[in-house]
């Protein structure tokens, strides 16, 4: 019997066909094979198998063989291409592709024939192979290999145009030992860098070459209409960055282009939006807003579920602009956001617009026709939410217009504490804090309680998030107390209760859960789990460290995604590059951005940080 192990190509009898197949795994008296002719893994004994010889090919024979100057039949004969071994371990090169291109194109040579001569075997190889010290990450020769597979896989259905694709693979050949400023690019490749550098925190790491290249590319694209092209230059020219100046009229143009060639949602409604902004401001207008346009895409974007084109259609109709003066129709709408945006804030997603509509619910309590002391009072808590929100939106991203949003939330919120002759307090009662998480529990979420007994018939209460089976990190609560000066992001809450009246007190020792609060009653599944009615609640401000903490947030190759770290080395800065240890392997990873946070500001609780 033979001996047989992982990999060698067997062949073998199954079902009445006679197959080949690889060996993925070996025992005593069985094999199982990857089946070549269904495409599956199937259990053989040894006695069926036949081991098929190998076919060594040298680097000269195999270099022949990936420029198509041989075929595989010339190669295998009676054998098969997976029997190929390539012993001189040589890989397959761009220019051995561009006569594979050159041969294709003076032979006319049909995709069947093709495949079986040459891409049977090959399609795997391409699939395998990349290339090593690129230069660049959207024009290199892993690019264009992509490229050139791509063709090939789909030679069979598309014409592929030859004479281009000769010419682009040879200007590149010709080109990719010059200055990055010097070669020429193929639209594909200038469509990878611009879309590669659109993002904001790539563009700032970006050095001065590809910045310039970034802004030639990008300018060349628009002119063509390119979707990439409109967005760089477009968004680029909205106030300006690092690639374009500030230029309003190119950015409509720009936006309006893209309505016109983009019929994607919510892309448009996007695009519409900030066609709104440019008409309401009157950036093309020498700065007298046009109502009537702005009107016209906030509302097309605002339709889409766009929420600052809908705060905006706020704005309008709170002061009149373009449209009916109605605060009660400005206040309906600012109420459904602040709904909306609160759930989306109390998860940890702090780039929302949670800030921008939390300050006009404020604007509209302090500026009530028949404001009192409690309006401003409920203007003030909506400020500490706007101001905490914008604070940590600008650590999350660069918004245009943040800052000027966080310096009018600043103003308001310090002239809503003169208003009340505003004092923090460290302990306060409190006659009703179902209010401080009902917005929680509207989310669908739920609160641990936990109750103990005191001394002198006091009981404290600790409320936490409850955490779903398969939630890895705990989540924290957003709670605002403007009394205490507090708004943030906090593990738990402790409220020590004294009974008033005992005959209506209702409580057991131990953890509960709750789905609902309505003032002293505190419920699960309709059933109270606390009930004490008028008694007294006293908060102390949680004894929450303000001690800032050094952050790293840091990206993994191409993705977008990030992830944060904690990190005390004050050497580690934007643009190096890291080994991180993830599951006892380790990963290079790249610093795209550095802030400070404490504790109450974080998404997740300190501990549940790593440590880079």
């Amino acid at each position: 019997m033979s001996e047989f192990k992982i990999n060698d190509i067997v062949t073998f009898s199954q079902n009445g066909r006679y197959t080949y197949g690889r060996v993925v795994k070996v025992t005593e008296k069985r094999l199982t094979v990857f089946d070549f002719g269904i495409f599956d893994e199937t259990v053989i004994s040894k006695e069926k198998a036949k081991p098929v010889p190998p076919i060594p090919l040298g680097r000269e024979t195999y270099k022949k063989l990936a420029r198509y100057e041989i075929t595989l039949p010339d190669v295998v004969k009676n054998n098969i291409p997976e029997s190929i071994v390539n012993a001189g371990n040589y890989t397959v090169t761009i220019s051995d592709l561009l006569c594979v291109l050159k041969k294709l194109r003076a032979e006319k040579i049909d995709f069947d024939t093709f495949g079986y001569e040459w891409f049977y075997y090959f399609d795997d190889v391409l699939s395998e192979t990349e290339y090593e010290n690129t230069d660049n990450d959207y024009y290199n020769e892993n690019t264009v290999l992509e490229e050139i597979h791509d063709c090939l896989l789909f030679f069979e259905d598309y014409e592929i145009n030859f004479d281009k694709l000769i010419g682009d693979v040879e200007t590149f050949l010709s080109d990719k030992n010059k200055p990055l400023l010097k070669r020429h690019f193929t639209e594909n490749a200038k469509i990878d860098l611009v879309r590669s550098l659109n993002d904001d925190t790539n563009l700032e790491m970006a050095t001065e070459d590809e910045v310039t290249l970034y802004t030639k590319c990008a300018k060349e694209l628009c002119e063509k209409n390119n979707r990439e092209g409109l967005l760089a230059v477009g968004y680029g020219s909205y106030g300006g960055n690092r690639a374009f100046p500030c230029d309003w009229k190119k950015s409509e143009e720009c936006m309006l282009k893209l309505i016109e060639t983009v019929n994607t949602m919510p892309d448009q409604a996007f695009y519409a939006n900030t066609l709104g902004y440019i008409y309401y401001y009157g950036r093309c207008n020498n700065r007298v807003p046009e109502y009537d346009k702005a009107y016209k895409y906030f509302s097309f974007a605002a339709f889409n579920q766009i929420f600052e084109a809908e705060y905006k259609i706020a704005d309008m109709y709170r002061n009149g602009y373009g449209v009916p003066k109605s605060p009660e129709t400005a206040l309906n709408i600012i109420d459904r956001l602040y709904e909306e945006n609160l759930q989306i804030f109390q998860k940890g997603i702090f780039n929302c617009k949670f800030a921008d509509v939390a300050f006009r619910l404020g604007n509209i309590c302090k500026d009530e026709k028949d404001a009192s002391q409690d309006h401003y009072y409920c203007a003030l808590a909506y400020y500490y939410q706007a101001d905490f929100a914008i604070r940590m939106r600008m650590l999350e991203a660069n918004n245009y217009g943040d800052e000027k949003v966080a310096q009018a939330i600043r103003k308001a919120f310090d002239e809503a504490k003169e208003l009340v002759n505003f004092k923090p307090q460290k302990t306060i009662g409190f006659y009703d804090i179902s209010h401080i998480f009902q917005s929680f529990l509207n989310g669908g979420n739920l609160l641990e309680l936990k109750i103990k007994a005191l001394s002198h018939g006091k009981y404290k209460l600790t409320f936490r998030a409850h955490n779903k089976n398969g939630e890895a990190c705990p989540k924290r609560l957003f709670i605002t107390i403007p009394e205490l000066d507090m708004c943030g992001m906090y593990d738990s809450l402790t409220v020590t209760v004294t009974p008033r009246f005992y005959e209506s007190f209702f409580c057991d020792e131990g953890t509960f859960l709750i789905d609902e609060m309505q003032y002293d009653r505190f419920s699960f599944d309709g059933f109270p789990v606390f009930i004490c009615e008028d008694c007294e609640y006293k908060i102390k401000r949680p004894s929450q460290s303000d001690r800032k903490h050094r952050f790293v947030s840091v990206r993994f190759g191409p993705s977008e995604k990030t992830y944060d770290y904690l990190c005390e080395n004050d050497n580690v800065k934007i643009g190096d590059s890291v080994t991180i240890q993830i599951n006892k392997e380790t990963s290079e990873a790249t610093v795209v951005r550095i802030f400070e946070k404490s504790e109450n500001e974080t998404e997740f609780p300190l501990k549940f940080y790593k440590k880079l």
